[in-house]
């Protein structure tokens, strides 16, 4: 990063110089303007890579997925209920199908979470960065 900034500020100097030197009629061959100005957008470009890959490693690392299981249950009137004994919070979803209980247990885990943001309250940790896996029972 530190040889990025090195170089830009390298090419502004030298690019300043032979604007100078043009601009007070010494002779100054465009091709030496040209690779000052390449040389300057190299640097910019590696310096702006430098900072944007270390963001995305720093929400890289702040992502850390937790697993638990959650039951699929046959419903004695028909459909399906989802629940995960897992979790203190009662989460549940329900459906005809066990792709449509997968759905509403996904909505309602969303709901819960969003419910405890609107009060001002901390989302409890074992619903964040929450993957459940699916079992039937």
């Amino acid at each position: 990063m530190l040889l990025g900034v090195a170089v830009a500020i390298l090419s502004i100097v030298g690019l300043g110089t032979n604007v100078y030197k043009h601009n007070t009629g010494e002779n100054v061959e465009w091709f030496s303007i040209v690779s000052e100005l390449a040389m300057f957008a190299a640097a910019l470009y590696f310096v702006i890579s430098y900072f944007r890959n270390r963001k995305d490693k720093k929400d890289e690392k702040e992502i850390i997925l937790t697993k638990k299981i959650a039951l699929i249950e046959k419903d004695e009137e028909g459909g399906y209920v989802i629940h995960s004994s897992d979790t203190e919070s009662t989460i549940i979803g329900e459906g005809e199908t066990i792709a449509e209980a997968k759905a509403d247990f996904e909505k309602a885990l969303r709901e819960a979470i969003d419910a405890y943001k609107e009060d001002g309250e901390d989302v409890p940790a074992e619903l964040q960065n929450v993957e459940f896996e699916y079992k039937e029972k």
